[in-house]
């Protein structure tokens, strides 16, 4: 008998390490550092969060805590620093069931970080009674999905600044219960509500919110990644009795049941550490995972067109579309305002926009470089892509480059001057494009189109009356010389659709090849310059 017990509990004992050895499987073994990056771990003050904050903040990240109780944040900062040694670790209030804080972190983020190369959305509620967040959203959905959408979504240009760098969403197996997928018709739940279905949705949204961002960030360098912590002893379930009132009778016995089946919130954040830090997953995006390695998801999961139309979905929720960009007008004599058409102005009388800039610099320059940049984001999202400014070998004229003092012309004006000038400015702004765009899958070009037979000269008669007597003159003699509109148009269309120019950019073409600049137009500093006045300049600052 007592062989038969010893035996037994042998074999109960070896059963349950097995056990616990099978759930703890996958692990990240990566020993990449993380000095002098920047992560963001919602809800990090507890469970999976808090252990993995505590693994990057040891690998020498700067780690953001993002929390709605800053008291447990504290403590979950105390305890991070004092195991790693790391004392650059930050708290900062954030309530995802509120998008006015969510808009209020991401504010103080981007005026405070000068990067973030990972964020992990890991922050989530699970099976709660039909509560709403301060927005009127269904809780679960509101929290795990809508909340961390226009978080990524107000820090992405952060994000992609900081590339290659990586966005983490805490989903679940529990996906796999949302069998029809997401009901976009009642996707608050006004109809009727079923606890569990409310959380396996926003864990299926989870997963389509993970594949669009790696669908529309191609070629940005941003990557995303979808994980499946495993069951693990943590807070989540804490509304679980309140939304089923039948387990405040049944939780204790539940409890001491399912912790032989759970992970450790130490095992439940390897998978989020792994998607984070792993060396071979920098070209992989968009991917679900479990147990440190890529795992299948629901049918459901699957559904490209569902991906997309929850994207759209929560940019109207979520307010992202509620703010369309306005395009200034730049006005001229009123005899010109034909020249808006072509967005080009040649030795013009000294004219101002009505924004008060010098009409030819403000319309070949700063217009274009406000245009461009508020059209940047779907340039971008529609890599690859490309930017073509029209600049001229006129720029060469330009001795002594841009005169950063006198940008305007307020003390003296040279039409001619002035128009080399702006040509300079669209070759600057060209190359600082080319620089500040790498990786993005957009690239930029200047063109030199030669001497063309247009109406570009149209003004030169008014800046020097002379040509009013010389023009017909002029013209007779230059046509030998000009190009048609449709040879002039050639080097255009070459850098547009030119396969063999799809991995080049910033430079200065003419006659469908690439050609010199002038010595003025080298000067990388001077083109970092007019970017950083162009920003004032056309208010982008503000």
């Amino acid at each position: 008998m007592i062989t038969f017990l010893f035996t037994l509990s042998a074999i109960c004992i070896g059963g349950y390490v097995l056990l616990r050895l099978y759930l703890a499987r996958g692990v990240c073994t990566s020993q990449a550092r993380l000095d002098g990056k920047t992560v963001i771990i919602t809800g990090a003050n507890t469970g999976i969060g808090k252990e993995t904050a505590r693994d990057l903040a040891a690998r020498g990240a700067r780690v953001i805590l993002a929390c709605r109780d800053v008291g447990k944040a504290q403590k979950a900062a105390d305890y991070v620093k004092e195991s790693t040694g790391n004392e650059n670790i930050i708290i900062r209030k954030l309530d995802l069931a509120s998008l006015a804080s969510v808009r209020q972190f991401a504010k103080e983020i981007l005026e405070e970080e000068s990067r973030l190369d990972i964020l992990i959305n890991n922050a989530g509620i699970m099976m709660c009674p039909q509560w709403e967040t301060e927005d009127g959203f269904e809780m679960q959905m509101g929290t795990n999905h809508f909340g961390h959408f226009l978080l990524t979504m107000l820090l992405l240009d952060l994000i992609k600044k900081s590339a290659p760098s990586r966005i983490i969403n805490l989903s679940s197996l529990g996906h796999n219960f949302a069998k029809d997928g997401i009901d976009f018709e009642d996707i608050h739940y006004k109809k009727s509500y079923e606890p569990t279905i409310a959380y396996a949705r926003s864990k299926l949204a989870n997963i389509y919110f993970t594949k669009e961002l790696a669908k529309r960030l191609k070629g940005t360098g941003v990557t995303s990644y979808a994980v499946h912590p495993g069951a693990v002893e943590t807070e989540l379930g804490r509304n679980v009795s309140s939304a089923y009132p039948i387990f405040s009778f049944l939780m204790p016995l539940v409890q001491r049941t399912l912790w032989i089946w759970e992970k450790t919130p130490l095992q439940g954040a390897q998978t989020s550490i792994y998607c984070a830090v792993d060396e071979n997953l920098k070209e992989v995006s968009g991917q679900y995972y479990s147990d440190c390695a890529e795992a299948a998801t629901s049918k459901a999961a699957q559904d490209d067109a569902a991906a997309e139309r929850l994207w759209d979905v929560s940019v109207k929720m979520v307010g992202l579309d509620d703010k369309k960009p306005e395009f200034p007008k730049f006005a001229m004599a009123p005899s010109h305002y034909d020249v808006i058409a072509t967005l080009r102005i040649m030795m013009c009388p000294q004219w101002e926009t009505e924004d008060g800039f010098e009409m030819q610099m403000g319309t070949n320059h700063f217009g274009h470089f406000l245009l461009t940049m508020l059209l940047l984001d779907l340039i971008k999202k529609s890599a690859p892509s490309r930017i073509i400014n029209l600049s001229s070998s006129a720029h060469a004229s330009t001795a002594g480059g841009i005169d950063f003092e006198d940008v305007h012309f307020k003390k003296s004006y040279s039409p001619a001057s002035a128009y080399g000038r702006s040509k300079l400015a669209n070759i600057y702004f060209t190359k600082e494009l080319a620089k500040r765009l790498k990786g993005t899958g957009v690239t930029s070009y200047a063109v030199h189109p030669g001497a063309v037979e247009t109406e570009l000269g149209r003004n030169m008669s008014s800046a020097y009356p002379i040509f009013s007597f010389l023009m017909p003159l002029v013209q007779r003699t230059l046509w030998i010389w000009e190009k048609t509109p449709v040879q002039g148009a050639q080097t255009s269309i070459y850098c547009a659709v030119d396969e063999s120019l799809s991995e080049v950019s910033g430079q200065y073409y003419s006659d469908c090849r690439e050609t010199t600049t002038s010595e003025e137009a080298k000067d990388a500093a001077a083109a970092e310059q007019l970017w950083d006045i162009s920003v004032k300049m056309v208010g982008l600052d503000e």
